[in-house]
């Protein structure tokens, strides 16, 4: 995995959000709200690697189907549970120098176009740890991601909250959250 630390010079209502390094991103109005007094953001990217699709590749070709999809869903959850681990270890390095982090957003999720994707990539080139984007902005190997989070001093919205109700951005929940 890899991350870095971008400086914010702004963030407007609207979801404009500018750098010190002279990006420009756009997110929605409730990312917005969740970024609010973050002093930088932080981008970070974590994969598992291309070996686990080759093997599923071969399972399939090989007519062992059940195989193949029961290792492509241990893949999925294991990226997840590195980036897991890699945001406890932000976290910590974050803590260090005593300022809190936001959740995480991710390109593609709803809250941010999967376009700004290819931003991230300049930002971070990946390429170093093996992951690259394709034309429709999709990480290659598959079973890679990435996200940004807010961080500051001051954030009105730490990490903390993460799993609370009332900061979270989806409209339609399971669990009856009304907005």
């Amino acid at each position: 995995g890899i991350y870095r630390l971008i400086k914010v010079i702004s963030i407007s209502e609207e979801g404009d959000i500018f750098t010190e390094q002279g990006y420009h991103f756009l997110v929605n109005r409730d990312i917005v709200w969740l970024l609010k007094n973050a002093e930088s953001i932080s981008f970070s990217l974590v994969t598992i690697g291309e070996k686990l699709e080759e093997i599923v590749r071969k399972k399939f070709d090989q007519n062992q189907s059940m195989q193949a999809i029961i290792l492509d869903a241990i893949g999925t959850v294991a990226v997840k549970m590195v980036g897991q681990w890699f945001n406890h270890y932000l976290e910590k390095e974050i803590s260090k120098i005593g300022y809190k982090l936001s959740r995480y957003f991710e390109p593609g999720s709803g809250d941010w176009d999967l376009e700004e994707q290819q931003k991230v990539f300049t930002i971070l080139r990946p390429k170093e740890i093996g992951v690259s984007l394709s034309d429709h902005f999709m990480m290659i190997p598959t079973k890679s991601l990435s996200w940004m989070r807010g961080v500051g001093h001051h954030l009105v919205h730490s990490y903390r909250h993460e799993f609370s109700c009332r900061y979270c951005l989806l409209d339609h929940c399971q669990y009856g959250k009304k907005r």
